[in-house]
């Protein structure tokens, strides 16, 4: 990219890219996770619904961090396994998460104006999470404005935007597919605004 801004969020997508693309035994779901408990709440979403934002904010009140990316999931036993990258904020929620504003270098300064890329463990020592079980999904939509609210959703409705937010469905198959389906079915699923 010609603007230096952009330089790091465009290698993190590669980087993120090439994970995706090499994972054969996993399902990804894009998303973001916390875990307490060994009980993994997943945020499904596509860009910008703020579960970055959710899983910095839920991070530094305790929970453990699994990913803001892409949530790995074992298809046999729907275990989650963390992919602890950093948690990456974009400009518009530094307000929110000011206390999470990483240590900058001076001469870094320029690659960082538009997104803060902020390790777990600068939160908390052991803030990273361990494999984990699903325990609710959390769809997240961003509206400025709107008051904050969440509401119930049903388990088809919950499978319908999994399948939307899964990168890898189409190597995976009827696995993948049954996988997502049991995942609706065993958590509680809600939508966020």
């Amino acid at each position: 990219p010609a603007d230096p801004a952009y330089v790091l969020p465009t290698l993190m997508s590669a980087v993120n890219r090439a994970v995706v693309e090499g994972t054969t035994t996993r399902l990804l779901v894009h998303a973001s996770a916390v875990e307490s408990d060994g009980r993994a709440i997943l945020f499904p979403a596509p860009m910008e619904a703020g579960k970055s934002t959710l899983a910095a904010a839920l991070l530094r009140t305790g929970y453990r961090y699994v990913t803001d990316e892409a949530v790995a999931l074992d298809p046999s036993t729907l275990e989650v396994q963390p992919y602890p990258r950093p948690i990456n904020v974009d400009r518009g929620s530094w307000a929110l998460l000011r206390d999470l504003r990483p240590v900058i270098p001076t001469e870094v300064e320029p690659y960082c104006a538009e997104q803060w890329h902020i390790s777990p463990l600068d939160v908390r020592p052991g803030a990273v999470a361990g494999p984990s079980r699903p325990h609710v999904l959390v769809f997240p939509q961003y509206e400025a404005d709107k008051r904050t609210h969440t509401r119930p959703m049903g388990a088809a409705r919950a499978l319908y935007e999994l399948v939307g937010c899964a990168f890898n469905l189409d190597r995976l198959g009827a696995q993948g597919f049954g996988a997502l389906a049991r995942l609706a079915a065993s958590t509680r699923p809600f939508r966020l605004t």
